[in-house]
């Protein structure tokens, strides 16, 4: 089985040892773009909050990165949605089952949740809406207190797999008196987590159960991005917006406008970082990694990619913003990173301006920031939703890159 390079190595080893967090940038952002934008079309308020969380959230260069674009200000921490309305449900409800499975939070980031983001997006998130739709249409499914339905719920909700863990840790307790402790504290949350199992079958569907407010195997749009660079999109919204017809195809056109200058802003903040960081390194190879990723980030994802490396890092930026911008990482993909990047490779290749070695490396770092992806759940009850995959996951995707038909060992 192929090794990853060093360097990536040692970043998956980072991505796999980091404590979970959770990060209140995005939310934050999203909810005081949204509080001066009240009365405004959706469109626009949409692309005004992602304007301002990839103009003001923490942007970072890790140790041995060739690309760049992180999505919180801790290296892992999911992007938090609070319009949709799920994640504010969870945390009103199981914030201390969160704390209690791993997840870490700055003092100033719970502030915010509790004094400031929770209660003003009470009754006007997607799930608000969606269960006053339900009840108005009478497709609300009301929880069933029976016995039966009672046990689907708890599993529905993942509060069974809560018990286990703490019988578990129960059983590998010596201590009766830390047996107790615990089972006490248990039985002290079960009225809160049965008003958490109750609240959360608000937005179930009549016949079809749980009906979250995530969705997801979304596949984006990376062609055209690569084809056209956001300032080919951008002019494409330009042009079609002077002959729209109706006030919602110029609102959505000129907010396709705004989130494809927020993209250009977004990509040279990391061209002013690595220039800075350039400047004070005395390493003279990571200097030279950090005057190309200043260099690649001044062009892409605003303009076409001319490079395989510029075409990789187009790729991220995109996905990356795009779970910014979403909210949750759920089954948001590239697609078909072959197909996408094989043009690229093959025209690097042949010119001589990429080796073999060099493409893998970038690949390799593009699996690893792929798994970077835990997702909180409304329906996990505290537990630890973690997508990073297994340790084997990049060693497996390495291994398939390099006995592939377009990149073989170099001879």
């Amino acid at each position: 089985m192929a090794e990853l390079h060093p360097k990536n190595a040692a970043q998956k080893d980072r991505l796999l040892t980091a404590p979970h967090w959770l990060c209140m940038e995005r939310a934050r952002y999203y909810t005081e773009a949204h509080r001066e934008t009240e009365g405004q079309h959706s469109s626009l308020r949409a692309a005004r909050a992602l304007e301002r969380v990839l103009a003001k959230m923490t942007v970072r260069i890790e140790p041995d990165e060739l690309l760049v674009g992180n999505r919180s200000s801790k290296l892992i921490a999911p992007p938090i949605a609070p319009e949709r309305g799920d994640f504010t449900f969870v945390f009103a409800h199981l914030f201390e089952e969160l704390k209690a499975f791993g997840y870490r939070i700055e003092p100033e980031d719970e502030r915010v949740l509790f004094d400031e983001l929770i209660p003003y997006w009470k009754g006007k998130t997607v799930r608000d809406a969606k269960i006053a739709a339900f009840r108005e249409h009478d497709l609300a499914s009301e929880l069933d207190l029976s016995p039966r339905e009672i046990r689907r719920k708890l599993r529905s909700f993942g509060v069974r797999p809560l018990l286990r863990l703490v019988a578990e840790d129960e059983e590998r307790s010596t201590s009766v008196l830390g047996r107790a402790i615990r089972g006490g504290r248990l039985v002290a949350r079960l009225p809160g987590l049965m008003r958490a199992v109750r609240a959360g079958a608000g937005d179930n569907l009549k016949g079809r159960g749980r009906c979250t407010d995530t969705q997801a195997h979304i596949v984006l749009g990376h062609k055209n991005v690569l084809r056209l660079g956001f300032a080919g999109i951008a002019a494409q919204a330009r042009a079609r917006r002077a002959d729209a017809q109706t006030d919602d195809e110029r609102a959505f056109l000129e907010s396709v406008e705004l989130s494809c200058a927020a993209m250009r802003a977004f990509s040279e903040r990391f061209a002013t970082l690595a220039r800075t960081e350039a400047a004070q390194t005395s390493d003279v190879e990571r200097r030279a990694e950090l005057a190309q990723i200043a260099e690649t980030c001044s062009r892409v994802p605003w303009l076409p990619p001319r490079t395989f490396a510029e075409a990789v890092q187009s790729l991220w930026f995109t996905q990356n913003a795009a779970i910014i911008s979403y909210g949750a990482g759920s089954g948001i993909t590239p697609g078909r990173v072959d197909q996408l990047l094989y043009p690229y490779f093959a025209a690097d290749l042949a010119s001589g301006v990429l080796t073999r070695e060099r493409a893998l490396r970038l690949l390799e770092e593009l699996v690893i920031k792929l798994n970077n992806n835990v997702i909180i759940w409304p329906n996990i009850g505290g537990v630890k939703l973690n997508h990073l995959g297994s340790r084997s996951t990049a060693e497996r995707a390495t291994a398939a890159l390099v006995t592939s038909g377009w990149l073989g060992k170099s001879e």
